[in-house]
């Protein structure tokens, strides 16, 4: 999270995509987007609303006539997930960063995430935020703590000092609680949910943390309230287009090691 101002992320929408992406497409960029995983995914995306029910009962959708597709990833994926040409030419540009160029750097990121998996996970669910959410620090930092960055955001979850502050963390010449990686997991959790509750979509809810409220709410405007987080997201810095389906790419790393 690197705003400067930070005030304190489950609208279902979705179908499973397993191939994840990060750089705005050009405009030459459609549902073909090449992904081994991607265009096995695209085979479900014309149907989804037909299968929602068997989403909302807990049921993993699995595409017909394709066994090799068949993957169970976390319940957020589908959350966080549309059917649409924005969402799938995003995931499946990230899917190629991360399951290529950043695939052995997010691998040692979830080494050292597990160590603290459990505890973290346990914060975020009772801040009432889906323990998944907790790769965001993968996404953020590669799950590194003692990092700064050139906005002044500090620690594993990437916390700006006034934001710190805002929510109960000492940040002073002599203490930095930021680089408590448990107590600022709690403040990162705390964040997601408020940006939740502001805006009614976990997807929206972890664009906010990277770009801040301001920006997914001048970028919601502009595409005239719609209800797809994926077009509000087409509106936010370059850096946050590739947040959210970075941070599902990851997921899908994990839950693939798992």
């Amino acid at each position: 999270m690197k705003n400067a101002t930070f005030f304190p992320l489950i609208a279902l929408t979705g179908c499973i995509l397993g191939a994840l992406g990060a750089p705005r497409p050009t405009a030459s960029t459609t549902s073909t987007t090449s992904s081994a995983f991607f265009d096995k995914s695209s085979l479900w995306i014309t149907d989804w609303k037909v299968k929602l029910p068997e989403i909302q009962n807990g049921n993993l959708l699995q595409p017909e006539g394709d066994t090799e597709a068949e993957e169970e990833l976390p319940w957020t994926v589908y959350e966080m997930t549309e059917a649409s040409e924005v969402c799938e030419a995003l995931l499946a540009e990230s899917w190629r960063l991360w399951n290529g160029p950043k695939r052995k750097d997010c691998e040692e990121a979830l080494e050292r995430y597990r160590g603290s998996e459990r505890k973290w996970r346990e914060i975020f669910e009772e801040e009432g935020v889906p323990g998944d959410l907790t790769l965001l620090c993968v996404v953020e930092t590669l799950c590194r703590n003692g990092l700064t960055s050139s906005a002044g955001a500090a620690g594993v979850w990437q916390l700006m000092p006034a934001t710190a502050r805002a929510y109960g963390l000492k940040v002073n010449g002599r203490t930095d609680e930021r680089l408590d990686p448990d107590k600022s997991a709690r403040v990162a959790a705390r964040i997601l949910r408020d940006e939740h509750e502001r805006f009614g979509s976990w997807g929206l809810a972890v664009a906010s943390y990277n770009c801040g409220p301001g920006w997914v709410s001048r970028a919601k405007k502009a595409t005239g309230n719609s209800e797809s987080a994926w077009k509000t997201l087409k509106g936010c810095p370059r850096e946050t287009q590739g947040y959210l389906p970075g941070l599902i790419s990851v997921m899908r790393i994990k839950n693939n090691e798992s």
